[in-house]
């Protein structure tokens, strides 16, 4: 925390860590073409800047946003991760919880510190869950908070104008049209097809088998398939079935642990009754 009781990027911001590469993510070949397009524009636009200043300046900020829109666990935030990874780019993800404060003006001064140490450190930037700070202003009314919210809104526009970073904004919600036309590329994320989710389970059993964890071969990736889970609901299956794999006699990844982690998910999706 600084000295006039503000907190820090430290304290704003978290390390994403490691992810998985762009080509390890199964994504519809329209998601991949934008993400493989934002890789290209973040060095083709520095360049554009420093070599012709006089077409640059037609485009405004130096810096590209981009938003990363659908449901929940539908791989908006890895792949964020793995655009920043094949950029070699460090990426932080911004806590908005400590994002927002209960003082007047505090909040804008947070949203200023993250994006100004983005700039001087050359770090991409993640607002996850972008809706809680950047929903549609409110017409009239609500308060101090309404007031601060159009304040915190208004000034993150202003702030993306002079932007000269790489900044990521995911949602499941609907942002200010105003910053949606501030973004350099929109994503769009939907729930995977079938074959596709039948691809995600195919390639966590290849980091299973190449990790040398023993794969029941009784499980039925086809079955898989047919469950209307995302990839990011596989994960957290997986992450259960490996430690209870790796703790509990047999040390394998049994179909009848996989199934029991399955269901559990599924429930917590609302998938199942």
């Amino acid at each position: 925390m600084s000295d006039d009781g503000l907190l820090g990027f430290e304290e704003l911001t978290v390390e994403a860590g490691d992810g998985p590469s762009l080509d390890e993510l199964v994504l519809p070949a329209r998601v991949t073409r934008q993400l493989e397009l934002l890789i290209r524009a973040w060095p083709a636009r520095a360049a554009l800047f420093r070599e012709q200043p006089s077409l640059a300046r037609h485009f405004g900020a130096r810096g590209i946003s981009a938003l990363l829109s659908g449901p929940s666990g539908t791989g908006k935030t890895a792949a964020a991760r793995a655009v920043a990874r094949r950029l070699g780019i460090e990426l932080r993800i911004v806590s908005v919880a400590a994002l927002l404060s209960s003082y007047m003006g505090e909040t804008t001064k947070h949203v200023e510190s993250v994006l100004r140490t983005a700039e001087e450190r050359r770090l991409a930037i993640l607002f996850d869950e972008a809706d809680v700070v950047a929903s549609a202003r409110a017409g009239g009314g609500g308060g101090a908070s309404a007031i601060e919210h159009v304040r915190t809104v208004g000034y993150l526009l202003s702030r993306l104008e002079r932007f000269n970073g790489l900044a990521f904004f995911t949602t499941n919600r609907s942002l200010d049209p105003a910053l949606i036309r501030r973004m350099f590329v929109i994503v769009e994320f939907h729930p995977l097809q079938r074959e596709e989710r039948r691809e995600v389970w195919s390639r966590w059993k290849g980091r299973i088998e190449g990790a040398r964890l023993d794969w029941d071969p009784a499980i039925d990736l086809d079955a898989l398939g047919r469950h209307e889970i995302e990839p990011g609901d596989v994960m957290r299956v997986m992450d259960r079935v490996v430690m209870e794999a790796a703790s509990e006699p047999p040390r394998r990844l049994t179909r009848e642990r996989l199934e029991r982690a399955l269901k559990d998910q599924l429930m917590v999706r609302g998938k199942v009754s």
